[in-house]
């Protein structure tokens, strides 16, 4: 009688695409059954004899005579492996997006702020343009509330110009009590945290 008592997917995860990554040769496992080297493996345990064999998918076939796909002790293993995979690249994101958002708060610091310039739309709507954001006034606002609107979408945007291109589409958990309850992109992650660092609202 043999099971499946673990599963391993041995390629490296990229943390930008979320994807499985090729092995080089030589990184994969050694199989018991073939030699060949596999990335994914499984271990199998003889429990007549208690031995274990760790082997690539087709030769858990070809030896033991079983679908790993089709049992469920099997498919429950693999299941828990891509879920702390999946909980691994989510962390790495979340550190590189704390990472970015150090570096991009430092610089952001830094800059000056443009004068405040008031102006008026056709409409009569009083406005107010810091650099390349302006702010509409409703009557219930302040010219001060204004003003700090227009300054922080001018620095919004100048976070936002720090972000790298490749990362616009990449996503990451959002949590509250502690447990993920949805997902954010990671540039909308990273303009929250220098947001907060800045304590802007």
């Amino acid at each position: 009688m043999f099971r499946v008592i673990a599963y391993k997917d041995l390629r490296p995860l990229d943390w930008l695409l979320g994807k499985r990554m090729p092995l080089a040769p030589g990184e994969g496992h050694v199989c018991d059954r073939c030699g060949a080297e596999h990335a994914i493996v499984f271990t199998v345990l003889d429990t007549e004899t208690n031995k274990t064999y760790s082997v690539g998918s087709g030769c858990a076939r070809q030896q033991f005579g079983f679908e790993p796909d089709n049992d469920k002790a099997t498919k429950d293993l693999i299941k828990t492996a891509k879920r702390q995979a999946s909980d691994t690249l989510d962390a790495e994101r979340q550190r590189r997006a704390r990472e970015l958002a150090e570096r991009i708060t430092a610089v952001v610091t830094q800059l000056h702020v443009p004068t405040p310039v008031e102006g008026l739309r056709v409409t009569g709507c009083k406005t107010w343009t810091i650099g390349d954001s302006t702010a509409w006034k409703q009557e219930w606002l302040s010219d001060a509330e204004v003003i700090k609107k227009a300054t922080n979408g001018w620095l919004e945007n100048r976070i936002l110009e720090r972000i790298p291109t490749d990362i616009k589409n990449v996503s990451v958990r959002q949590t509250a009590g502690g447990k993920p309850q949805f997902t954010v992109s990671l540039s909308g992650k990273i303009r929250h945290l220098v947001m907060t660092k800045l304590r802007l609202p």
